[in-house]
């Protein structure tokens, strides 16, 4: 199938539109804005990708940001941070320091995740040696 990145685009922002205006729940809303940036820098336009990132980044920090999937914010992060190192020597001092930090910030959610996937693997090896159940109930279970 051939993907039309300029027509998803298109469609991201009338389906934000409308889930903007009729009060969608702000942590679905950062994910739509995410995905669009993704479509911007796929389409080379990291000022509109970056303040996609920015905006989902907003709603993510905000009420409701607890509810989003646990990779949004460091997608978004990371989203931000390459768009504004895609601008080069047009992006201000400002962003540069924005790219930093949210480098930063992308590494730092990345560093607790594997730290959380070790320590679940450690509980999943204690539990595999003192049971029976298949692995796939571990893991159901688990979840």
């Amino acid at each position: 199938s051939v993907r039309n990145v300029p027509q998803a685009v298109e469609l991201l922002g009338k389906c934000l539109t409308i889930w903007e205006d009729t009060k969608q729940s702000r942590d679905e809303i950062a994910g739509l804005l995410r995905v669009r940036g993704d479509a911007y820098m796929e389409l080379r336009q990291p000022l509109d990708a970056e303040k996609d990132y920015a905006k989902a980044i907003e709603y993510l920090d905000g009420p409701d940001g607890n509810k989003a999937d646990p990779e949004e914010r460091p997608a978004s992060r990371l989203g931000r941070a390459r768009a504004v190192r895609s601008l080069g020597s047009s992006a201000t001092p400002t962003q540069a320091l924005q790219a930093a930090n949210d480098y930063e910030i992308y590494f730092n959610y990345i560093s607790r995740i594997d730290a959380d996937d070790e320590d679940d693997q450690e509980q999943d090896n204690a539990l595999s040696k003192s049971s029976f159940l298949p692995r796939a109930v571990l893991d159901g279970i688990q979840r």
